[in-house]
């Protein structure tokens, strides 16, 4: 509806496909999940497959995950001896992680970001803002991102391609 306001032809939705409830899921129910509304989108956005306008972008539970991929992407925003020197760890499998929102030590994305990017806003560098989130986004390697998060970014990152040769060929 959006789109149509503003005539827009082409756009990208995007949505998280964490639980409304907030339990945590396995990893096999997070993939479930994440094709459930998916397809929702996919089938309520583009009605004629044949004439896509709308392409889905959907976290599999929320988009803090994808900026916690890339350790390199926190190096060129902090400082790479910043993120050396510290004993952080990033997560493997960041699109899996899960936990309590109410509990800051909980692997809750949010909070885990939160606590990665808190061991350096003590040393008074940059602040924990919207303005962090597009700067770590900006230095976040595509590749890294697809490679940590294979089922949400690397399926956009697919659908964009696809989407990219359709239109421009």
């Amino acid at each position: 509806m959006y789109m149509k306001e503003k005539k827009y032809s082409h756009g990208i939705y995007y949505c998280d496909a964490d639980r409304s409830t907030g339990t945590s899921n396995t990893e096999q129910q997070a993939k479930k999940r994440f094709k459930e509304v998916y397809e929702e989108v996919e089938r309520g956005a583009n009605p004629d497959l044949d004439k896509r306008e709308v392409i889905p972008m959907i976290a599999l539970r929320m988009v803090e995950s994808w900026l916690l991929s890339d350790k390199n992407a926190f190096e060129l925003v902090y400082g790479a001896s910043a993120v050396r020197d510290s004993d952080i760890s990033f997560p493997a499998k960041p699109e899996y992680l899960w936990g309590k929102e109410e509990d800051p030590k909980s692997n809750y994305p949010k909070n885990y970001l939160k606590r990665i990017c808190s061991s350096f806003h003590k040393k008074g560098k940059i602040p924990f803002d919207k303005q962090l989130y597009a700067d770590l986004a900006e230095q976040t390697d595509i590749e890294v991102l697809c490679k940590k998060c294979p089922v949400s970014f690397g399926t956009f990152k697919k659908d964009m391609e696809t989407y990219l040769l359709h239109v421009f060929s």
